[in-house]
């Protein structure tokens, strides 16, 4: 999926600004929010289409909030927040 996509892009920058870190600037910065919105359809749940705990650990985001907004009867998009933590 596309937000599994950008936690592994966050992931490998994180990691390359281990191994150097004066010549690098980060993607995302500890503290900040990676905010998106996810499509959800009727016979899917919100938690199969986040990115599993490994993931996020890798990324160094601690998932924050999630708000449903229902588009029609089958289909709603999700706000979902993360908050980098390392």
């Amino acid at each position: 999926s596309p937000l599994e996509e950008l936690f592994t892009s966050i992931a490998f920058d994180r990691e390359a600004s281990l191994a150097n870190p004066s010549n690098h600037s980060r993607l995302l910065r500890l503290g900040g929010r990676l905010v998106a919105f996810v499509p959800v359809t009727d016979q899917q749940t919100l938690s199969e289409m986040l990115p599993n705990q490994d993931l996020k650990e890798r990324a160094g985001l601690q998932f924050e909030v999630s708000r449903e907004q229902p588009l029609n009867e089958k289909l709603s998009r999700w706000l979902v927040s993360y908050l980098s933590v390392r």
